[in-house]
């Protein structure tokens, strides 16, 4: 799914958590991408703690941001705290657990110069979400109750 409008305040991504409300809590995971096809550092991801560990599993080398120190992080929307920018944060909101799949800001990030893609790199965060959500599909997991973890939106 592509969301519109992320960096005016993730309006399309909000939109729909505000539609669809109900099922959200049948989520296993929403797999966020940003910046996925530069060459800015390695393949990286912030995710739920259950989530960790599966992309671990299937990805051993993949840079995890919270192992990272925090004067090096990139914060926007990747911390465990709801906070941040990107798509993914309206559904953190409601309890879905996320992943934000992410190589870092390249110089044109913003910039009228930004319009470089690299396929192979494209390809590469695709295989490795691929994996990880094929893994949590498979992995057991029981959803939080009627309205926990919800509450603060209201059912």
């Amino acid at each position: 799914m592509l969301f519109d409008a992320e960096e005016d305040g993730t309006i399309g991504s909000r939109l729909f958590v505000d539609a669809h409300r109900y099922p959200l809590r049948q989520t296993r995971a929403m797999l966020n991408f940003d910046m996925v096809g530069v060459n800015a550092a390695p393949l990286g991801v912030a995710a739920h703690a259950e989530l960790i560990p599966l992309a671990r599993q299937v990805w051993p080398g993949v840079r995890v941001f919270g192992d990272e120190p925090v004067n090096t992080r990139e914060t926007f929307g990747r911390s465990m705290n709801v906070t941040g920018r990107s798509d993914h944060l309206a559904f953190k909101e409601w309890g879905v657990r996320t992943a934000f799949v992410h190589r870092g800001l390249d110089v044109n990030y913003h910039a009228t110069t930004d319009r470089t893609l690299s396929p192979a790199l494209v390809t590469q965060a695709a295989v490795f979400a691929t994996q990880l959500a094929e893994t949590a599909l498979k992995a057991p997991w029981t959803p939080d109750g009627p309205c926990e973890g919800f509450s603060s939106k209201g059912c």
